[in-house]
């Protein structure tokens, strides 16, 4: 699937991400037990499924959602729904159903046997779950849009002036790149005019939810340290005395993965022999290779951990750089030889 095809999933679904922070399914219930007739439900919609009753079955996941439901049924029924979508011919919308179920539930499997075309759409929305979002498009603002620079004035220090700093900021990350455009736009003006509006604690700490989702989706991460910076500049007559509900810690961008900086050193023979130890290295190595030998009369299961054994000291041997790295091997070589006798 192309990049601009993956690009227009995500963004579908970022529309359905900020529909749920207000349904109350799932906001006022996600931690509550599900009716005890869900279950009957879920029979329901699998019948009407197996008889090819889509249109039926699809009614009954709307109906069932009108229940208070917990994590788990809500993932269900997002994975039926991607199922029957799929057959309705509503691939895209399956697939927004799917990308819902492995949101919520990343590890999620499909309830019923399916055809293996439904299997593959299913597999690739797993895929792009589990890719970090890259940001298509330019890597600057599009032509005639200018973002601002001005710094982001912090409104006071509670949970709603966090979230509308970070809003802001999510905004001017992604016109920089070039992204803040039709769904994402739309996306976070709503959240901005959720989050100014909303008068309980739990309705923005769900906001800030769907913000924490929405932000790994797209990769923007404003940090802790500048919305720290934001908030001590700000005057004390500017702070917002609404709630008194405290921030949160932000979520931090992925780490990068390390990488070995240090000065490679090339193997000097076929055994993969560092060139400061090679001619040791090379005599352990066929010290090794007779080793094997001792395998041959042992049953399958001995046999197998006695190799792994084996493999692991070839390994140390062709890794080791200096003499007495070697000689710990020929110990180690000396007792595998008593132990495997």
């Amino acid at each position: 699937m192309s990049r601009p095809v993956r690009a227009m999933l995500r963004l579908r679904v970022l529309s359905v991400l900020v529909l749920l922070a207000w349904m109350p399914s799932f906001s006022a219930h996600a931690q509550e037990p599900a009716p005890v007739d869900f279950r009957s439900m879920v029979g329901m919609i699998s019948r009407l499924y197996g008889l090819l009753e889509y249109e039926a079955a699809f009614s009954q996941i709307q109906a069932a959602r009108q229940n208070p439901l917990g994590t788990h049924e809500l993932v269900v029924l997002f994975l039926y729904e991607g199922i029957i979508l799929f057959e309705m011919g509503r691939v895209e919308d399956s697939g927004d159903a799917f990308q819902m179920a492995l949101l919520l539930r990343p590890d999620a499997k499909l309830p019923e046997q399916v055809a293996p075309k439904v299997e593959a759409h299913f597999e690739t929305a797993r895929r792009l779950a589990r890719e970090p979002a890259q940001p298509d498009g330019a890597r600057s603002a599009s032509p005639g849009v200018e973002c601002s620079v001005s710094p982001i004035q912090a409104t006071g220090r509670n949970l709603r002036a966090q979230q509308l700093w970070r809003l802001e900021s999510m905004e001017r990350m992604l016109c920089r790149r070039g992204a803040l455009r039709g769904p994402v736009a739309s996306a976070l003006s709503s959240l901005t005019i959720q989050m100014g509006q909303a008068t309980e604690h739990a309705e923005r700490v769900r906001i800030s939810q769907v913000i924490d989702r929405i932000a790994t989706q797209l990769s923007v991460f404003p940090t802790n340290a500048t919305w720290t910076q934001a908030k001590d500049s700000a005057p004390e007559d500017m702070w917002e005395a609404v709630g008194e509900d405290p921030e949160r810690p932000l979520p931090e961008a992925p780490a990068e993965p390390e990488v070995d900086e240090s000065p490679s050193t090339d193997p000097s023979n076929l055994f993969g022999c560092r060139a400061a130890v090679a001619d040791e290295c090379e005599r352990l190595m066929m010290r090794l290779l007779q080793l094997q030998n001792q395998m041959q009369g042992l049953d399958a299961e001995r046999k197998a951990r006695a190799a792994k054994e084996l493999f692991r000291l070839g390994q140390r041997v062709r890794e080791a750089v200096v003499p007495s790295e070697l000689e710990q091997a020929s110990l180690s070589a000396d007792a595998w030889s008593q132990k495997w006798n």
